[in-house]
């Protein structure tokens, strides 16, 4: 089964549920979503068998007719531009291979952030720990290699006996 197919199958599964919240990369090829959206990698829009607009199910995309300020717009959300579904019960599935290089970024830097605090505790340390992962993240959009880790300083808790 092809990573479309697949997707298609949870999103069908998924839509039994109160509503679906779909999460894609709107600047792919054949997404149409309104133009202030179209250049957004991590939009999230919520499909409902409920809503009035008519939503269908293809091979190789989903189409569902959304309000946007008062207005239907027609939808089309291929799969190859679809990186994750979150259901009303908090489900989620992700396609980490879809995901745009600006969200796994977001994600890391979140990641990051939780380990430090739970690591150094301290807020300057943090502060650090983050303008690293900006510096990195800035790097990478720039297609240039990370910069190298920094030196761990000294604990600031001492054994006492």
């Amino acid at each position: 089964m092809g990573i479309a197919s697949e997707k298609r199958k949870k999103f069908e599964e998924l839509m039994e549920q109160e509503f679906v919240l779909v999460h894609l990369d709107a600047r792919r090829d054949g997404v149409s979503v309104p133009e202030s959206l179209a250049d957004n990698a991590s939009l999230t829009l919520k499909l409902s068998q409920a809503f009035q607009g008519e939503t269908t199910v293809e091979d190789d995309s989903v189409t569902s007719y959304l309000k946007f300020d008062g207005e239907y717009h027609e939808c089309i959300l291929p799969w190859d531009a679809v990186w994750g579904f979150t259901a009303s019960d908090n489900q989620q599935a992700i396609w980490p291979e879809d995901l745009p290089k600006e969200v796994m970024l977001q994600i890391a830097k979140q990641q990051f952030k939780a380990l430090g605090s739970k690591l150094f505790g301290s807020k300057d340390e943090e502060d650090e720990a983050e303008t690293e992962v900006e510096n990195a993240s800035e790097s990478a959009d720039e297609g240039d290699n990370l910069p190298e880790k920094k030196k761990k300083k000294g604990s600031h808790l001492r054994l006492v006996k």
